[in-house]
């Protein structure tokens, strides 16, 4: 598609809208350059004549019909015809023409090579051209490395981009005539005729490739069905989550109670996710928060659930009919295995063919592995469904990683909720030593007062006392005497009071004010 010659007068214009033109219909007007008639809205196109032959733009062309009522309808690209040079646009992208001035005797011309033919779909060449690109092997060594069931020459990413490119019945019919001689064939048809003389290629890659990856396969499931087993006897026998659900249940009854509600005989696991729904009545707490401060407080044996149920944290994470998928996907593989060596045995025996020892001897291992595998399947999906039923819940409705899943976020959400109620406590309990301390103060200065006033009655006293001793010693001229004139000094009980009350304030400061600091954590 693009710019090419004009057509013969009175002819379509094929290329100058990048195809064919369209099918025959019914008869309608003719168009201006004598071809079909262009839809509403569109204007013929300007032809040009180039002076010399230009290389073609390869652009995926609209075609009239659905240039209608887009961008391209209404544009006038010749309005800008100035801006283009088409001499200098014909100069650098001119054809290249055999020039008359060259020689052209035989001795002079070189070799043109042939194009490659190819008999198979063009797609399909692309794609096993480029794994060809990744193979270090001939062809002839591809081929007889699966026959000889050569895996260290066979890597299973090249298995399974050959299983992609296998030759259909058709292609190497297509392909038979060149079997002798394959001339101009193309390196993808060469391939795929060598590799196709390998008896049930299709079924030997498919075998190799489950062979290859019967292993891990085998690995990855185990676990998986192994885990719901192990989740679905802890989870229904276990007696301590017997107990807990019974709490929630009395719980839930007795708070329904107060709407004249009827008592409930169960509820569905899924309730135990929505307990932090339910806020107390100053939206400060939760249900969760006062199950777990009823288990702390009266059982606390519960907190080990997240322990004894600890399977549930893996089993969650298995989707049952991905598991179920995977099982039967194994099963299948043994059974085309052995469709293959049955299906192989119809043929004439090649000498080097490895296919079917190799096989037989695969089978010998894998098959008891799979018996083994469908068993602890059905094991494991009975006792899920039983689990399911046991708490009121449908197998069909709730898969292992939804009802192992409540259990699961519970658990998590239950030490969390402990851990909140566990601060919360300590919060209450510095609050408390806060406000005892500072009453032991206020204890403490009172006294305090009360011990000073007392000592200041009594020096009162003692003072009064004194006045009287001095008047009588007045009187009786001993004032004058020299034991009379000594000085009075200080008793050391005083200084031992003030100390006292100054530790006391220091200590007391000190208490409250690490007190509050306790509170404000």
């Amino acid at each position: 598609p693009g710019f090419g010659p004009p057509p013969p007068p009175g002819g379509p214009i094929p290329t100058l809208f990048g195809g064919p033109p369209p099918p025959p219909g019914a008869p309608g007007l003719p168009g201006l350059m004598g071809g079909p008639m262009l839809p509403p809205g569109l204007t013929p196109k300007k032809k040009y004549k180039p002076k010399i032959k230009t290389r073609r733009v390869n652009w995926a062309a609209i075609p009239p019909s659905k240039a209608v009522d887009t961008f391209w309808a209404g544009l006038h690209e010749e309005e800008l015809e100035p801006l283009v040079r088409f001499g200098e646009l014909e100069e650098r992208f001119g054809a290249a023409q055999a020039a008359a001035a060259v020689d052209r005797s035989e001795d002079t011309l070189k070799p043109v090579k042939k194009e490659a033919k190819s008999v198979i779909d063009a797609k399909k060449a692309y794609a096993v051209a480029i794994t060809l690109g990744r193979i270090k092997l001939s062809f002839e060594e591809v081929r007889d490395a699966l026959l000889r069931m050569d895996m260290d020459r066979l890597e299973r990413t090249l298995l399974e981009s050959l299983l992609k490119h296998v030759p259909t019945k058709e292609e190497m019919a297509n392909l038979q005539p060149f079997r002798e001689n394959h001339g101009d064939l193309g390196k993808a048809d060469v391939f795929l005729l060598t590799i196709g003389d390998v008896p049930l290629l299709d079924k030997r890659l498919e075998a190799l490739i489950f062979r290859s990856s019967f292993k891990e396969q085998l690995n990855s499931i185990k676990p998986d069905i192994h885990a719901v087993i192990t989740a679905s006897d802890a989870l229904r026998y276990n007696a301590l989550f017997h107990k807990l659900l019974q709490i929630v249940l009395l719980v839930g009854n007795y708070m329904n109670s107060s709407a004249n509600a009827n008592s409930s005989y169960g509820f569905k696991l899924v309730f135990l996710t929505q307990l932090r729904n339910t806020k107390t009545s100053d939206n400060k707490s939760t249900l969760l928060h006062y199950i777990a401060e009823v288990i702390a407080d009266r059982s606390p044996e519960l907190f080990r659930l997240r322990d004894e149920l600890a399977s549930t944290s893996d089993a969650c994470k298995v989707v049952l009919s991905n598991t179920r998928a995977e099982v039967a996907q194994l099963t299948k593989g043994v059974e085309n295995v052995k469709s293959a060596i049955t299906a192989l045995d119809k043929l004439v025996p090649n000498p080097i063919d490895r296919f079917k020892p190799e096989m037989e001897a695969f089978l010998d291992d894998a098959d008891p592995e799979v018996s083994t595998i469908v068993s602890l399947e059905n094991q494991m999906v009975t006792k899920f469904e039983e689990l399911s039923r046991f708490y009121g819940s449908d197998p069909k409705e709730t898969g292992p990683e939804e009802l192992f899943g409540y259990v699961t976020t519970f658990l998590t959400e239950l030490r969390v909720a402990n851990e909140e109620n566990e601060k919360e406590r300590e919060k209450r309990r510095r609050e408390a030593e806060r406000l005892r301390l500072e009453e032991e103060a206020e204890r403490k200065k009172r006294d305090r007062k009360h011990r000073r006033r007392t000592i200041i009655i009594d020096k009162d006293n003692e003072q009064k006392g004194v006045m009287d001793d001095l008047i009588a010693a007045l009187k009786t001229g001993e004032a004058f005497t020299r034991a009379g004139r000594q000085k009075k000094t200080r008793k050391p009980e005083d200084d031992a009071v003030a100390a006292s009350d100054l530790l006391d304030d220091k200590l007391i400061d000190a208490q409250t004010k690490i007190a509050r600091q306790d509170s404000n954590c």
